[in-house]
């Protein structure tokens, strides 16, 4: 009897132990999404999470049913927070989206090319590939920028400068360019792109941004120190008036702080209105140098204002950078203020 009893004990723990994992992954969800409800992105561990977040909850979508069939209350509980803010979160992104009412009128694309990663024959066959009418490119290095001359596209502008290899700048379209500008925001002095086009006679505002990116150092993870101001800026300037772009890798997840900021501002973000499945960009495997490393985040964006209305977007095959572009068809449907001249 002492010995079945012992046995019957054993199986008991190790039955307990078995559990214990799932108790504790689904526990750390509750504690994450308490501390994102309280505190945002502020607390460094919090905002890492928080750029982690499809693959932090998606484990909780096994969970729930396994905890269904085995009658464990407290991990139905746990794990159903979890999976329920999956839901609320990302699940439109996997539903059938219905045919688009409207015909698309332009297609834009955002590439983040990674200096000289991206052979410049590389770069002009994706974007032969993508046909886009607009390209907002980032980290344009001088082989990029030399190639681009030749891309056929009618109208481009190109900012390149030698001592910062991250903050070239390009922008192609197949409408004229009615004005272009570099223009500085943040205390590192990276600059950014605004021009209007002229489509058809109407005006449209393009941003084609490449905030700087967060760091991992001795005192964890930490977006830049001036990224609220910066994507506060951004987001200003694209929604100050009239159809407006914003286009580039804002180094930003779609949980972070800076991401609200722009849907307050009345931005939408393209895939978030069009796409499927997480659209992530970065990074793309062939860089990492490991086959078999995972995409990890979504930081290469397509915004426009309400003037504009998604039909379509999706994530563009590799072509060399580290992260792989956006690409987006739009509807344009402007208030009528036709440019003059």
């Amino acid at each position: 009897m002492i010995g079945l009893l012992w046995l019957r004990r054993l199986r008991n723990g190790i039955i307990w132990l078995a559990w214990l994992p799932f108790y504790a992954y689904c526990a750390g969800v509750v504690i994450f999404l308490i501390l994102r409800l309280l505190t945002g992105t502020r607390l460094w561990p919090v905002a890492m999470a928080a750029a982690l977040t499809p693959w932090l909850l998606l484990p909780a979508l096994a969970i729930l049913p396994l905890a269904l069939w085995r009658r464990k209350r407290a991990l139905i509980l746990l794990s159903g927070a979890g999976a329920l803010t999956f839901a609320a979160l990302y699940g439109e992104l996997f539903l059938p989206r219905p045919p688009a009412s409207e015909a698309p009128t332009l297609r834009v694309m955002s590439y983040n090319v990674n200096g000289s990663f991206t052979e410049p024959g590389q770069l002009l066959e994706a974007l032969d590939r993508a046909d886009a009418d607009i390209v907002g490119l980032v980290e344009v290095a001088e082989a990029q920028a030399k190639a681009l001359e030749g891309s056929g596209y009618p109208y481009h502008y190109t900012y390149y400068e030698a001592l910062h290899a991250t903050s070239g700048l390009a922008l192609l379209s197949r409408y004229p360019l009615l004005d272009t500008a570099v223009f500085l925001l943040d205390t590192e002095q990276r600059p950014h792109l605004r021009a209007i086009l002229d489509i058809d006679g109407q005006p449209l505002t393009v941003l084609v941004a490449h905030p700087p990116s967060p760091g991992i150092s001795r005192r964890g993870f930490r977006p830049h120190p001036e990224m609220m101001a910066e994507i506060g800026n951004l987001a200003a300037l694209a929604s100050a008036g009239g159809p407006a772009l914003l286009l580039g890798d804002l180094n930003i997840t779609d949980q972070s702080d800076e991401y609200a900021l722009l849907t307050r501002a009345g931005l939408i973000d393209s895939f978030r209105a069009a796409g499927w499945s997480f659209g992530l960009t970065w990074p793309a495997r062939r860089i990492i140098g490991w086959p078999d490393f995972p995409l990890l985040v979504r930081s290469d964006y397509i915004w426009h204002t309400a003037d504009l209305s998604t039909v379509a977007a999706w994530v563009g095959p590799e072509a060399g950078s580290d992260h792989l572009p956006v690409l987006a068809d739009l509807h344009f449907s402007p208030p009528d203020m036709t440019v003059d001249g």
